[in-house]
């Protein structure tokens, strides 16, 4: 209509203040209105924080329950996961390097490697990164 000014059709769904002489509501109708609004959005806030904390603590439940967790002991033989592979992922890279001797098992997970020369790997591996290594038995029948 001419001579009007144009209202946003966003302006329906929050009310403003424009909305509120239009309607003649007086200023605690207004007032009140703006209060249920936020209200009503400080609650969709709280259901949405609420709705996240569930969801996490399903997804940690269903992580947990499927961990597998190896009990390593002293001496073991064990190969370590490549980690070089996630960085540049390749069909014919090598995933498991080793093997290396377990020098030291911490309550934390944490397992302090040794080469089988004898020499000290500098940083502790998590257990979760590890397997066992299997040595292959040669099939010659003269040894």
């Amino acid at each position: 209509m001419y001579g009007q000014e144009a209202v946003v059709p966003v302006e329906f769904m929050v009310p403003s203040l424009w909305i509120a002489i239009e309607n003649w509501l007086g200023d605690m109708e207004s007032l009140r209105e703006r209060l249920y609004a936020l209200n009503k959005l400080d609650e969709r806030g709280m259901m949405a924080q609420w709705a996240t904390k569930v969801a996490q603590q399903r997804r940690k439940v269903w992580h947990d329950k499927h961990l597998r967790r190896m009990r390593f002991t002293l001496g073991q033989l064990v190969l370590t996961f490549n980690e070089w592979n996630e960085i540049k992922p390749g069909k014919f890279k090598v995933r498991w390097l080793g093997p290396f001797k377990v020098h030291e098992v911490s309550a934390n997970g944490a397992i302090k490697l040794w080469t089988l020369d004898g020499k000290e790997v500098l940083d502790a591996v998590n257990g979760l990164k590890l397997k066992l290594y299997h040595e292959r038995h040669s099939k010659d029948p003269t040894g």
